[in-house]
């Protein structure tokens, strides 16, 4: 924790003498909350409305701008788009919670889903990796359930368990990307390599059922990411 607030302080200094405002890191939170939950956002495409996906960051603010009808800082501009984003989001209710479950499942899907590239220019350039690719969350997802769920009595795993979800649930206020969901992978790796070794070990034991259940429970969950369609690696 306190090597976490030694890395940010600086640009929170920074950023304090620069406007007058406390900014934890940058103000780009606004845009990315619109851009995920506008009405029609599809939840993982970067795509800032009535401009496209390739937006500049004077977009984002002259949309600001005009919103707050007047002129506003950089800095403001962010407040105002997060404000937008809210206002989406009552707008239409129903509609923001049937984003967030897909987006949920977007969170576990099976595919890596690039920000501004394809990934397949890079897999296709470098075919001997491209196999990593499958070890997405979707893939280690039942696995780390099921890691979770047998050492669940034991409090050190809910210190790993317990920033995945919360990581996990902060990302759900945005969108999902390859390079958002990344930063998960460390802890997933970690909570599947345990269930997959209490499995084999455990296989003949009083748990192999339990565990196998919690392992079909998380496949059942990340189903949809395996046979759906609505969403690719195309740029957007």
């Amino acid at each position: 924790g306190l090597m976490m607030v030694l890395l940010i302080l600086p640009a929170t200094v920074i950023n304090y003498r620069s406007t007058g405002k406390l900014t934890t890191v940058s103000t780009q939170g606004g845009v990315n909350f619109y851009i995920g939950n506008y009405r029609g956002a599809s939840g993982w495409a970067s795509i800032l409305p009535g401009t496209g996906a390739s937006w500049t960051d004077n977009d984002a603010y002259q949309a600001a701008r005009r919103n707050a009808g007047r002129e506003i800082t950089p800095v403001e501009a962010s407040d105002v788009l997060w404000k937008m984003g809210w206002d989406e989001v009552k707008a239409d209710v129903p509609g923001w919670l049937k984003l967030m479950g897909k987006k949920a499942l977007l969170l576990i899907d099976r595919r890596e889903i690039g920000n501004n590239r394809p990934l397949e220019l890079m897999t296709d350039a470098t075919p001997w990796v491209g196999w990593l690719m499958f070890l997405s969350l979707g893939t280690l997802f039942p696995f780390a359930l099921a890691g979770v769920w047998r050492y669940r009595q034991e409090k050190s795993i809910w210190g790993v368990a317990g920033f995945a979800l919360v990581y996990g649930a902060t990302l759900l206020l945005f969108f999902i990307t390859c390079r958002y969901r990344t930063p998960l992978l460390p802890m997933t790796v970690v909570l599947a390599g345990l269930g997959i070794d209490a499995a084999i070990r455990e296989i003949k034991e009083e748990h192999r059922m339990s565990l196998l259940t919690v392992m079909v429970v998380g496949l059942v969950i990340t189903l949809p990411g395996w046979v759906h369609n609505d969403w690719s690696n195309r740029a957007q």
